[in-house]
């Protein structure tokens, strides 16, 4: 087990803790560590937009709601991507990631209570 300071040397992706985010953890240690092993593994560097190496996994969790007409506009409550975010250190853009496609979805770890 590494801790997240080995994970940023280690790892190409890393995660940067905003003093804010740590009395309300969005996404736990592990949740974040599993995440950062499947991004290095399945996601080529560097960003596509700017060239940059530097990202950073965004600590918490999204989602792509999906519906059946451009019309008809539903807010909630519809099926949904689960995601991560990671941004660009340099030019900032934000990249989805969906936790299915990382092998995520269902591990135990992202179904605790």
């Amino acid at each position: 087990m590494f801790s997240l300071f080995e994970l940023r040397r280690l790892f190409r992706f890393n995660h940067t803790v905003d003093q804010r985010q740590n009395d309300q953890r969005l996404m736990s240690s592990k949740q974040m560590e599993l995440i950062l092993e499947q991004l290095n593994t399945k996601v080529s560097l560097p960003c596509h937009r700017c060239g940059e190496s530097m990202q950073s996994l965004q600590p918490g969790f999204g989602q792509i709601n999906l519906q059946d007409m451009s019309t008809n506009i539903v807010l909630g409550g519809g099926p949904s991507i689960p995601v991560v975010y990671v941004a660009c250190g340099n030019c900032g853009v934000v990249s989805t990631y969906a936790l299915g496609a990382l092998g995520l979805l269902n591990h135990p770890e992202f179904h605790r209570v």
